[in-house]
């Protein structure tokens, strides 16, 4: 069985597009819906094929959440309680990570997004035949002490970091579209263990 059958699926791409159109998260669409953050992954990545009634739940849901987001902002509310110039930046690096996802899906990678331990995202891993973690920073911050941790960490374990940008999405969706290495299928992995 593939490992996900209905990925290519409308209904899947449409939840995807969904989503991504409205800068909605999965927990946000999951407790409006009602349900688990694992059923929205599910259906959001296609692993499994949503009921054609729970479509209408996830429009309707997507919908009520974009018309509060538009009520707050007529009514002058920030959605967000960081100040203008910060909430600008940070919804460019949502926008930048919703089309990493976009070009990464179309070159066959495997996108996760990697946590401190307060859930804050500090990055996204990138897997197919290498391994590259990118931290993801508005262009005029700085990384943070456990940030730079993380990436001296990750570089001790060969793998690759790299430091995006929304200004440098050109250089990103070159290396996103690079093709895989061309790895030898006939020897045998010995290891020492």
């Amino acid at each position: 069985m593939p490992k996900q059958p209905y990925h290519n699926h409308p209904i899947c791409q449409e939840i995807r597009n969904l989503m991504a159109t409205g800068n909605i998260g999965t927990s946000e669409l999951a407790s409006r819906c009602a349900m688990s953050k694992g059923n929205v992954s599910q259906y959001r990545l296609g692993y499994r094929l949503p009921q054609p009634h729970l479509m209408d739940t996830f429009r309707q849901a997507i919908l009520e959440i974009q018309e509060e987001r538009n009520g707050q902002e007529r009514a002058g509310e920030s959605s967000s309680p960081l100040s203008e110039p910060e909430a600008n930046h940070y919804a460019r690096i949502r926008k930048l990570k919703v089309e990493i996802f976009r070009v990464a899906e179309q070159h066959d990678w495997k996108v996760f997004g990697i946590h401190d331990r307060t859930y804050s995202e500090v990055g996204l891993l990138l897997c197919r035949d290498i391994i590259v973690f990118c931290s993801l920073r508005p262009n005029s911050h700085e990384a943070s002490e456990e940030a730079k941790n993380y990436e001296k960490a990750l570089s001790a374990a060969n793998v690759h970091v790299e430091l995006w940008h929304p200004n440098n999405w050109p250089a990103i969706e070159r290396i996103l579209a690079l093709p895989p290495l061309a790895l030898p299928d006939d020897e045998e992995d010995d290891f020492d263990y």
